[in-house]
């Protein structure tokens, strides 16, 4: 009986079971365990063992018995050594390739150093960086044009599918993530995507924007540049409302000069052909409207101008101001000898008209004082001096208004210094009027 390593290296059932049956010759290909049944059933039939009493014919048998049996332990001897050879001692080393030639002793220990974490092995080490010339196992898939179930049920163990280098998977009601390749999503009120500039409908589909709900705002993210969520409360986003007053920023301080390039918002107007309220009521707000690149402006006065000397743009005349006529005139018939200094307005007025003649032979002068009070004539400074032609008429039309913010005074003088005290003679000056308000 002959153990050959081949079938132990081979063949998982090498060593044998309980059921195996004895081996009957010594060159058949056997278990250990039918190996071992042979030699006790050889020893039984060769009388080794002897049942009953021994005679001269049982010892002859017996010597051709033993010898024969000699033979085959010899064999054994020697299918046992080749079963060592092949096995491997204890302490056996492992080969220093996959392919040299080793027992199972050494050859298990080579599959274990494949199997330790390493660049040059299949394993490796939970978080350690890759390197160019790591060894591994390649994960594959099948190639199916369609994905479709390749097991017997759920549970089942199946492979990969792919197709055009490509693996299938599965997107539906779960989160994928996009790397750098290109994903098309159709556009149309079904689907996330949405077209630019396409009007929404009723029943249109997207992705809500998410915000994180905090009573506070506040940093969630490590530092500047980090990704974090919009942040909410009471169903408003919130926002900083600060706004930095400097060139480069909209804010601007009050009374701060501009200059050029300074940056700001632009103040917009709706276009309105026709200006008509664009508010519910009174108290809304609402956009300013032009038309034609002009701001529609009300020009309509809607309430009553207050009462006093002010005018209006450029009026003509003030002919009065209570009524539109001439309210007052001032007379001197006749000038007196002296400097016929006269108070004609104690209050703010205004001068329209004056005229008169000057009868003497030489040139008069008329003064004029803002005062509300009879002038002193040579100490107070008139606010207009008129040269009166000698033996001639005079008419001083004033169309706007002289206007007399303290009081409306006169005196006449026989020279045009401010500080004059010239008496006239007598009638030098006759039919003098100044009309006035």
């Amino acid at each position: 009986m002959v153990f050959d390593p081949k079938v132990y290296r081979n063949n998982k059932d090498g060593i044998g079971g309980p059921g195996d049956p004895a081996a009957t010759t010594s060159t058949e290909d056997s278990t250990l365990v039918s190996i071992n049944k042979g030699i006790f059933h050889a020893i039984a039939e060769t009388g080794v063992v002897v049942l009953g009493g021994a005679t001269a014919a049982k010892q002859d048998t017996g010597n051709v018995s033993l010898a024969s049996m000699d033979a085959k332990l010899t064999t054994l001897n020697f299918s046992t050594d080749t079963l060592e050879s092949a096995l491997g001692i204890v302490t056996e080393t492992a080969p220093a390739t996959d392919t040299a030639s080793s027992g199972l002793n050494g050859r298990l220990q080579r599959i274990a150093q494949n199997l330790h974490a390493g660049a040059a092995n299949i394993a490796k080490a939970e978080d350690a960086a890759s390197a160019d010339a790591d060894v591994g196992v390649p994960s594959m898939a099948v190639r199916k044009a369609t994905p479709a179930n390749t097991s017997g049920t759920d549970g089942d163990y199946e492979m990969l599918q792919m197709s055009a280098g490509r693996l299938w998977v599965d997107a539906s009601g779960v989160s994928l993530t996009v790397g750098t390749h290109a994903v098309t999503l159709a556009a149309g009120a079904a689907a996330i995507a949405k077209a630019e500039d396409v009007a929404s409908a009723d029943a249109d589909v997207g992705v809500p924007a998410m915000a994180v709900q905090k009573a506070t705002p506040a940093n969630t993210a490590g530092t500047d540049g980090d990704y974090e969520f919009l942040q909410m409360s009471g169903g408003r986003l919130w926002a900083s409302a600060v706004v930095t007053a400097a060139a480069t920023s909209i804010g601007k301080a009050e009374d701060a000069a501009s200059a050029d390039a300074d940056v700001g918002v632009p103040a917009l107007a709706v276009r309105k052909a026709t200006p008509a309220n664009t508010s519910g009521t009174d108290g809304d707000y609402e956009f300013l409207q032009m038309s034609a690149g002009r701001l529609w402006a009300s020009a309509t006065i809607d309430a009553a101008l207050p009462a006093g000397s002010n005018l209006i743009g450029r009026a003509v005349a003030d002919a009065s101001a209570a009524t539109g006529g001439i309210a007052s005139t001032a007379r001197l018939l006749s000038a007196a000898a002296s400097t016929n200094a006269t108070n004609v307005k104690g209050s703010a007025g205004r001068v329209y008209c004056i005229q008169g003649h000057n009868a003497a032979a030489a040139f008069r002068y008329l003064k004029l004082y803002n005062k509300a009070t009879s002038p002193t004539v040579g100490t107070d400074t008139p606010v207009r001096t008129i040269a009166l032609p000698p033996g001639a008429s005079f008419v001083l039309d004033f169309p706007l208004g002289y206007s007399f913010a303290t009081g409306i005074g006169y005196g006449l003088t026989t020279a045009a210094a401010d500080a004059d005290t010239g008496a006239l003679t007598a009638g030098d000056v006759i039919c003098l009027n100044i009309d006035y308000v």
